[in-house]
């Protein structure tokens, strides 16, 4: 990871991404930075917008596509999980994501190999632990 800021984008703007992930992180910007978020309702994504600036989406993949940032927070939908990881890590960005990871070992071993290839981090997210 680099020595400035990270920047973070958060797939999901729910409970998970805005209440926990992002409530957590916006008490440390001397080391991240909120930069994009991704949600389908226009009301979350206002409150990323006005509480941290951030670039806004109506969709996790067109956030992915154009970049900008190091880290992507995986707080999306749990059935979009292993896609939202792999495509990440494919793009090359190091990637939290939100548990479950996957519902299955086969597409576990899935993420860590997109991982794997592309030197990133892959990083499960435990707040209880």
């Amino acid at each position: 990871m680099p020595d400035e800021k990270i920047r973070v984008a958060v797939g999901g703007q729910g409970r998970s991404g805005y209440g926990i992930h992002c409530d957590c992180l916006k008490d440390d910007t001397d080391r991240f930075d909120i930069v994009a978020a991704a949600d389908q309702l226009p009301e979350r994504l206002e409150d990323a917008k006005v509480d941290f600036g951030a670039k806004v989406f109506d969709d996790w993949r067109s956030m992915l596509e154009e970049g900008g940032f190091d880290l992507f927070i995986n707080a999306l939908p749990s059935p979009l999980h292993v896609d939202a990881s792999i495509e990440a890590l494919n793009k090359g960005f190091h990637v939290v994501s939100e548990k479950p990871m996957a519902s299955t070992v086969a597409d576990f071993d899935r993420i860590v190999e997109a991982a794997e290839k592309n030197n990133r981090l892959l990083l499960p997210f435990q707040n209880k632990r």
